[in-house]
């Protein structure tokens, strides 16, 4: 039987006639090029590690799988314009602002974050850089704006999403109450985000 037949004479056909394969070859020829020669500055493929010490490696590299929050924090801090940091909170934490952070926090980031707020839930060990711990200490000195800032617009290169497009600024400021009230400015729970515990 001659190559390109089928047992009933029928010949085969390409999936694609050769034109639109050519077509297509060239047009992800060209996206390569694009990537490679003229992603803009800042794009996802951006480091996010910096030169911030204990940035430059895998966060859960440290001694026993704990993870540099504090240097963590600063590097997330350098992305915020420094006129966004010094932003003050204009929400009032009412009972109703905060149940709302609540319900937003519980549906929205907890799953990274955990429900205690330090990070120790398995899906942190997926992801590098990890979810920040609200519970560390240096979350106590970031400034309220610059929460603001990281909440509504995400972070490049991580799993951290924009929520801006979901939420309201009160939303996201009530959020940035939550997080104070409940994590920040309790008695420090952990230094460090321990690896969860394997089942």
């Amino acid at each position: 039987m001659a190559e390109g037949q089928h047992s009933d004479g029928h010949k085969s056909r390409p999936l694609l006639p050769a034109p639109i394969w050519a077509a297509v070859a060239g047009v992800l020829a060209l996206a390569t090029l694009w990537l490679v020669f003229f992603a803009p500055p800042g794009a996802p493929s951006q480091d996010f590690a910096g030169d911030v010490p204990g940035l430059d490696e895998d966060l859960f590299g440290r001694p026993g799988g704990t993870v540099d929050t504090a240097a963590q924090l600063a590097r997330l801090r350098e992305l915020v314009p420094p006129e966004q940091r010094e932003r003050p909170n204009p929400v009032e934490p009412t009972e109703a602002v905060l149940a709302r952070a609540r319900s937003i926090f519980a549906s929205q980031c907890s799953v990274c974050h955990g429900p205690n707020g330090d990070a120790n839930v398995p899906v942190a060990r997926t992801l590098n850089p990890p979810p920040v711990n609200f519970t560390h200490p240096a979350f106590a000195d970031m400034e309220p704006g610059a929460t603001f800032y990281i909440i509504q617009n995400g972070v490049a290169a991580t799993g951290m999403p924009a929520f801006g497009g979901s939420y309201s600024e009160e939303e996201i400021w009530g959020l940035v109450h939550f997080l104070r009230l409940n994590f920040a400015q309790v008695p420090r729970r952990t230094e460090d985000v321990q690896p969860p515990v394997q089942p």
